[in-house]
């Protein structure tokens, strides 16, 4: 499943800047003597773009990107960057790209000016950050009561 010619360029694009940039930080914070071992781990909201960097062939749909998409695929058998999926409502980076309203605008708008978001009490999530140990204090248009 290839995307879009237009897509695909500026996702890839996209990745290339990032994890260029990401890797001039981290030889920075190496000649400091404070290595980054893992490298910085890139979200991606295109899962093809995420197939077509991670597999050892260039197909005829993207061989104008070779340059771009050999460069990251060599950087991610060195380890130096591993990209992992985010769906495109939950990057900073899409926000208000395209039109939305109500709650599909108020959310990504709150994550941006720094609300935070809280899992339920009775989810996993909520257990697995053992959340009870804290106070949590919400806002007072919360739907929630404030944990002890």
């Amino acid at each position: 499943a290839d995307t879009a010619l237009h897509s695909n360029i500026s996702e890839v694009l996209s990745l290339f800047s990032s994890v260029l940039n990401s890797n001039i930080i981290c030889n920075r914070f190496a000649d400091v003597g404070h290595p980054i071992k893992d490298g910085v781990p890139p979200a991606e909201d295109n899962q093809s773009t995420i197939k077509e960097i991670l597999k050892d062939r260039l197909t005829p749909a993207v061989r104008h990107l070779d340059v771009l998409i050999t460069y990251l695929h060599e950087q991610y058998l060195r380890g130096s960057f591993t990209p992992f999926y985010t769906a495109t409502d939950k990057m900073l980076a899409d926000f208000n790209t395209k039109p939305t309203g109500g709650d599909k605008l108020k959310e990504p708008l709150f994550r941006l000016i720094g609300h935070r978001f809280y899992p339920d009490v009775n989810t996993l999530y909520y257990k697995l950050l053992s959340l009870d140990q804290y106070r949590i204090v919400l806002g007072p248009h919360s739907q929630r009561s404030s944990q002890s």
